[in-house]
């Protein structure tokens, strides 16, 4: 059967899009809202705290330091032997969860998916919210995906995500193979026939270098973080509120603590502290893959942020009567970017092929939305693709217009969150400037800024 038999054939397919031409930007930006309205009643979701979660304590360096390698499956060597329509380009999360979808919606469609690398190396925790299944597309061929997409939610490992996902496009006779993209050129030698592509290959995309000339309409860093991150002998738990109050008022920073499960008679804590740009800057060799040691590299540490590590430490210790286990104290900085392709759909006239963006090759956020986003828009392009896949090019218009609204909105949204955590940071400094308070650690300040012991 060819595909356009198959495509009149199934049900008629619902235009993903069908009402938006009557929508304000208002109703638009409700209705995402709308979409995001389960997270906000997940009692583990806070959006003025999400920035200071993108890391679990337990998986801070993970995804440097992971030893649970898993090979990608090769179907075969040769690339030769494969005529596929789709072709995606990256094997991540992203990449995966659009194909399958893909898959299902047109079956006679081949699909092949590539990545450069042999080995899953990530097994960081992410986070996949509720919301992001809400694109999932309203075809009975998708109930039995919607179902296994639900059990996906929560937090979950980005090895175990990619595992499922590609034990469901394995199922479906998807293909995998090792081939780093270069030219689109080359591509189409190798395989001529292909009439679809996706660049899901991450922030560096390779496909938005080639083919959309790497062209940002946004790039903008909303916030620096500094993480700190130890382990603790025995059960480690958060300050209590009062103190945490009390405490943000002897030092410079905001800080928020996470605490990891015990194991072994140790619990992991990491201290995630907004930090400015010329703290930054300072520390910018301070990476996951080079970090400072606290005892071993206090010199290279900006003195103001040493200082409200010290005394944030010496209240765990004096407060939660925490005894850290020296050594094991790692510093690392990061900077939260945002960033948006200017367009996500493009069709090659000379190559007669429709190159699409989706991830983090599209846009990026941060505050634990890159794969949520990532998702929302593979499950949109794979509707689009079966509404509009003889008529390319109003699927191109379709997923470009999409695209615009959900990273305006998302980019919108992440610079909120940033200016709510300037605000308060500065509130709490503003109030330790107050003369007359009834919160304080004052009777405290200088024991809590006693020098942090080496033992």
């Amino acid at each position: 059967m060819d595909h356009q038999s198959q495509v009149n054939q199934q049900e008629k397919p619902q235009d993903p899009d069908q009402n938006e031409e009557n929508l304000t930007e208002k109703e638009i930006e409700d209705m995402i809202i709308d979409e995001l309205e389960d997270d906000e009643h997940d009692d583990n979701f806070n959006p003025l705290k999400t920035y200071q979660e993108i890391y679990d304590p337990e998986e801070l360096h993970a995804a440097q330091e992971a030893t649970d390698h898993q090979s990608l499956p090769i179907v075969n060597n040769d690339l030769t032997k494969h005529d596929p329509d789709v072709l995606v380009v990256g094997a991540g999360p992203v990449g995966l969860w659009t194909a399958v979808q893909i898959k299902l919606l047109l079956p006679d469609l081949n699909i092949l998916i590539v990545d450069k690398h042999q080995t899953y190396v990530r097994s960081h925790l992410l986070r996949i919210t509720k919301s992001s299944l809400k694109e999932i597309p309203s075809d009975k061929l998708l109930d039995a995906f919607r179902k296994f997409a639900q059990k996906l939610t929560g937090k979950i490992r980005t090895n175990d995500l990619e595992r499922a996902l590609w034990t469901e496009a394995e199922k479906l006779g998807i293909k995998k193979e090792i081939m780093e993209f270069k030219e689109i050129s080359k591509v189409k030698e190798l395989f001529p026939n292909v009439k679809i592509i996706l660049g899901c290959d991450g922030s560096h995309s390779a496909i938005r270098k080639q083919v959309f000339d790497n062209k940002l309409s946004v790039k903008e860093t909303i916030e620096h973080v500094a993480f700190v991150k130890y382990d603790a002998a025995g059960k480690a738990d958060i300050i209590r509120p009062m103190e945490s109050y009390a405490g943000l008022k002897l030092i410079n920073h905001l800080v928020y603590e996470a605490t990891g499960r015990q194991v072994e008679g140790q619990s992991p804590v990491t201290l995630q502290i907004k930090i400015d740009a010329d703290t930054y800057k300072k520390m910018e060799d301070c990476k996951f893959k080079t970090p400072y040691h606290l005892h071993k590299d206090k010199s290279k540490l900006e003195p103001k942020l040493l200082e409200t590590i010290t005394v944030w430490l010496n209240m765990r210790a004096k407060f939660n009567h925490e005894k850290r286990i020296q050594g094991t104290e790692k510093i690392t900085t990061v900077n939260l970017d945002v960033y948006r392709a200017d367009i996500v759909g493009k069709f090659l006239t000379a190559e007669n092929v429709a190159v699409f963006l989706c991830g983090d090759s599209a846009f990026g956020v941060p505050f634990f939305r890159a794969l949520n986003n990532g998702m929302l828009c593979g499950s949109a392009l794979a509707g689009f693709i079966k509404a509009y896949y003889t008529k390319m090019n109003d699927g191109i218009k379709k997923y470009n217009k999409y695209f615009d609204k959900l990273a305006k909105f998302e980019i919108s949204r992440a610079k909120k969150i940033a200016w709510a955590h300037q605000v308060a940071e500065n509130a709490i400094r503003l109030q330790a400037k107050v003369p007359w308070q009834f919160i304080t650690l004052n009777k405290y300040k200088k024991e809590l800024q006693q020098p942090l012991q080496n033992s």
